[in-house]
């Protein structure tokens, strides 16, 4: 856990940071202009000196001491001149040299020491003396100090200045060294009585605004952090509680503020908690709503223990805690299932709420007889004949024939039912999609049937299976569920759903559900005493003896009559000599023939491999033309509608399957 400092001590410490800085600054500023000022003093010493031997000595006389270095009165006036200077003052040292090219030639050399040079006597330059020479030795000199520290004798000041000729150009320097000894101890002394001033000042402003900050910050602020802790430690108890700060400041400002907070804090807990209340209530009764929900759907597996021509599972998993998906399944009859599933527009209460009126309307549709078309056309009315909410339901409705395995079914724009053959695998079969139940009032509904064999499944489902999303936002779509189908086709139909389930959880990775999740799988096992037999031919008109004499032999036996026989005798023909003739052209190819008896009706099948062709959809001729005005073909479909009691045809597994049925 982070340490905690005071205000108080975080104020001292910005305070005393603040003055340190404040005083390194001033010093640093003092010690500059303090600087400078020496600097000037120096420059102002030196130079009066040099302006002073410069205007003493004749620069003419130089030029003549140039050629012959011979000393006479002149010099010997001037060296005593120099030498007084130097004595009376503070000059350390005078000097007079001719700057040359290489090295310097001094004229005048006063020195109190030994290290005196000679009259015309050379000596190299020091360090930086020639380019400083080479500034001050013109007409226009430019007159510049230089101080450096010698280390046995402490800070010298030093400027040059020429000596002129009668010309005005210059023919030697002359040199000042004044010593200043006592420099550094008076800027010493200067800076730490600046700095102990600067000090003692920022001292005093720090305790007077401590003072102020304690009595106008700190003192208030520890006022409200404990006037705080004792509002939170009895935010539950209903105990009023305020604070008074008398100040003008933005502290006291923030005082109201904290009684105007608690006032509107203690009101808005207490709306909090009953809105919490209210919650939580919600929460019971949509728990409640939930269960009951679940109640409605049939929830028992296997649902019709004493029926073994078929075995159902569903499931629905909402995505909220009602949903809008439903499905169903009763028995109409004793030989006709009716299953449904279906997806009410939105979500939550009122879907659910609109789910239970679909549910209850179609149920009690179907238990009143009627095909799947006919039961949807009327629930549909019924539902737009009130619906001010808009809302809408998809619907697919099948009714099974449990002796024939006949599944009539309709579709309002529902998904597409997949379907596996025995032996074979689920594929989606694209059935005709008709409008949405309560959308339009006057829509027409249409069914379609398809041939369920022993072992045949049918699995319908809701969009929020193919349309479940992962964290990348993509689709699970019909594919995966149709891998998932095929994976797991011969297992037991009390897991098949679990399989896709589990993976569509898997898929999803975590990202909330976006849509409720509904299921539904049908095996078809047919009657137990069901006497199946077959017979697989070329698809040749020459073999029709043979299939008539098969067929026919069955029937016989079955006690048919002549009429009902040649009925069927007829169909027979029509049906297989358009696959001989158009199935496999130009080549041929085998067609498998099948006939048993579900409840005293003969239901034959004829599959075949060639070229898809749906014999069911074909135009019934205009029978009210003269033979020469009708156009040639159609006739003998017409007939075999006409005469058989059912007449379905489908497309699976590459294969045309064309079942009729007739009551024997």
């Amino acid at each position: 856990m982070k340490k905690k400092h005071s205000l108080s001590t975080t104020i001292i410490v910005s305070q005393m940071l603040t003055g340190i800085i404040l005083i390194v600054s001033l010093v640093i500023v003092i010690s500059i202009l303090y600087s400078n000022i020496v600097y000037n003093q120096c420059k102002k010493t030196v130079s009066q000196y040099c302006y002073t031997a410069s205007d003493m000595i004749n620069g003419d006389k130089i030029e003549e001491y140039k050629k012959s270095f011979e000393k006479d009165d002149y010099y010997l006036e001037i060296k005593n001149y120099l030498t007084i200077m130097e004595n009376d003052s503070d000059i350390l040292y005078y000097y007079v040299f001719i700057p040359n090219e290489e090295d310097i030639t001094f004229l005048w050399d006063i020195a109190d020491d030994n290290s005196f040079l000679n009259f015309g006597e050379h000596e190299s330059y020091p360090d930086d003396g020639k380019e400083y020479c080479k500034l001050v030795y013109n007409r226009n000199p430019e007159m510049k100090v230089i101080i450096t520290k010698e280390p046995e004798i402490g800070y010298i000041a030093t400027a040059c200045y020429p000596i002129f000729n009668s010309n005005g150009d210059p023919v030697a320097l002359v040199g000042v060294d004044v010593e200043i000894p006592k420099v550094l101890e008076i800027f010493l002394t200067y800076i730490l009585g600046a700095s102990i001033t600067v000090a003692i000042v920022i001292l005093l402003i720090m305790i007077l605004n401590y003072y102020l900050s304690n009595k106008q910050i700190v003192t208030p602020i520890r006022k409200l952090d404990k006037f705080t802790a004792n509002f939170i430690k009895n935010i539950d108890n209903n105990i009023d509680m305020s604070i008074n700060i008398n100040s003008e400041t933005e502290i006291g400002d923030l005082a109201t503020s904290f009684n105007k907070m608690g006032i509107e804090l203690k009101s808005y807990i207490e709306q909090l908690s009953n809105i919490m209340s209210e919650k939580e209530r919600i929460a019971a009764e949509l728990n409640i709503a939930t269960q009951i929900q679940a109640d409605m759907l049939p929830s028992i597996f296997p649902p019709f223990p004493d029926i073994s021509e078929f075995d159902l599972i569903a499931s629905m998993h909402p995505a909220k805690e009602v949903g809008g998906d439903f499905y169903d399944f009763y028995m109409v009859d004793d030989d006709h299932l009716c299953c449904v599933i279906a997806d009410v527009s939105g979500k939550g209460v009122p879907a659910a709420l609109f789910m239970v009126i679909a549910k209850t309307l179609i149920k009690n549709q179907a238990l009143l007889g009627g095909t799947p078309s006919e039961i949807l056309s009327n629930v549909n009315k019924q539902l737009c004949s009130n619906n001010k909410s808009d809302m809408f339901v998809t619907v697919w409705l099948g009714i099974l024939q449990l002796s024939t395995g006949i599944l009539t079914a309709a579709n309002a724009g529902h998904e597409f039912p997949a379907i596996c053959r025995k032996d074979g695998n689920y594929e989606l079969f694209v059935d005709k999609h008709d409008f949405v139940l309560g959308g339009m009032e006057s829509i027409k509904y249409h069914e379609y049937a398809l041939q369920l064999n022993k072992g045949d499944r049918i699995f319908v489902y809701t969009d929020g299976v193919p349309e479940a999303k992962n964290l990348q936002n993509e689709m699970y779509t019909t594919d995966r569920m149709l891998e998932v189908l095929n994976s797991n086709k011969d297992t037991y139909n009390e897991t098949i759903l679990q399989k896709v389930s589990d993976s569509i959880m898997n898929f999803v990775n975590g990202a909330a559900q976006f849509d409720d999740i509904t299921m539904l799988n049908l095996i078809y096992h047919g009657k137990a005493n069901n006497d199946e037999h077959s017979i697989t031919v070329k698809a040749d008109v020459n073999n029709l003896e043979n299939i008539t004499d098969f067929i026919n032999k069955y029937l016989d036996e079955n006690s048919c009559s002549p009429k009902t026989k040649n009925q069927i005798d007829v169909a027979l023909d029509e049906l297989f000599s358009n696959i001989s003739y158009y199935a496999y052209t130009p080549d041929t190819g085998d067609c498998t023939i099948t006939i048993n008896k579900d409840n005293n009706h003969a239901v034959i099948s004829l599959s075949d491999s060639g070229t898809e062709y749906n014999p069911t959809t074909k135009k019934n001729p205009d029978t009210t033309l003269s033979a020469e005005e009708r156009k040639i073909g159609g006739l003998g479909i017409m007939i075999v509608k006409k005469t058989m009691d059912s007449f379905i045809y489908e497309r699976s597994n590459g294969r045309n399957i064309v079942t009729i049925s007739k009551n024997l």
